[in-house]
């Protein structure tokens, strides 16, 4: 398309239209890329807030447990025995059913690598904790309490540690997670940033582009007529822009033609009055 075939009018229309399209499309994608990183954080963090909170609360019932079975396996009360059971076993399946809600989840190679470990060392604890109760249940309270110190005790403490490190990954994903989405705004301001700087630069193109596109004819014009007003009818006027200064030089081109016509009449008029007076003059 010829812009110089373009009227002003549209001219101006269409800066104005790009104009508010690239705003629209800068402030949409930035508002759309917001969006959808809100709501994947949300979704991100919430998710593993939920997941710490388990393994949190996945701790805690094993050291309850922990507890109780060490109180049990020390002493040789059996209404202890008869208290505690139910308590256990009750916490042991809320235990399992933590587990295995945390094992459905999207974990990471890290998280299922620790996941096998704890499973393990859990392996490990209920079956020193069932070899230290039948002892106590075969009446050897002494072997119980030795097995208890020197066995579970140890086992215990090394699947708490393995919860206690799990639970400390997931506050660390949680971070890390925190972080990669700040970050993200973070890129996001600096994108539309560069996008705005861009679409000022455009703006600023194109109004020198626009303006030059009316300074150049006009002066073209402003010089053709000067010329005119001088009396040099000689000129080549370009008519063939389609814009309202194409009208422009077509008008002056009109008038540059009229004036020359009306000055050839004038001297062809002008010549025949002198050669009629010189015939007079004679006769």
């Amino acid at each position: 398309m010829n812009l110089q075939n373009l009227r002003l009018t549209s001219k101006l229309w269409l800066s104005v239209l790009l104009i508010v399209l690239a705003l629209v499309a800068v402030v949409g994608y930035t508002g759309y890329r917001t969006a959808e990183d809100r709501a994947q954080s949300e979704q991100a963090l919430g998710q593993l807030n939920k997941r710490v909170k388990a393994a949190l609360q996945w701790a805690s019932l094993s050291q309850v447990n922990a507890a109780r079975t060490q109180a049990l396996m020390l002493s040789a009360d059996p209404a202890l025995e008869a208290g505690l059971k139910p308590a256990m076993t009750d916490t042991s399946a809320q235990i399992s059913k933590i587990q295995k809600a945390i094992e459905s989840e999207e974990l990471t190679p890290a998280d299922i690598s620790l996941l096998k470990t704890i499973a393990d060392n859990r392996k490990k604890v209920l079956s020193t904790r069932a070899d230290a109760l039948k002892q106590r249940t075969d009446g050897n309270l002494q072997e119980a309490t030795k097995l208890t110190k020197e066995v579970f005790q140890p086992a215990m403490d090394t699947y708490q540690q393995s919860q206690r490190d799990f639970v400390a990954l997931q506050e660390q994903a949680f971070e890390a997670t925190q972080a990669d989405y700040a970050q993200r705004a973070q890129r996001l301001v600096y994108l539309t940033g560069a996008m705005m700087l861009l679409l000022v630069s455009g703006i600023l193109l194109g109004a020198a582009w626009l303006i030059r596109s009316i300074r150049q004819p006009l002066d073209t014009a402003n010089n053709l007529a000067a010329k005119i007003a001088q009396g040099d009818l000689s000129m080549a006027i370009d008519t063939t822009r389609g814009d309202e200064f194409g009208d422009l030089m077509k008008s002056l081109s009109s008038m540059n033609a009229s004036l020359g016509t009306m000055v050839n009449q004038v001297r062809h008029s002008t010549d025949s009055i002198a050669t009629a007076s010189s015939e007079i003059a004679q006769g």
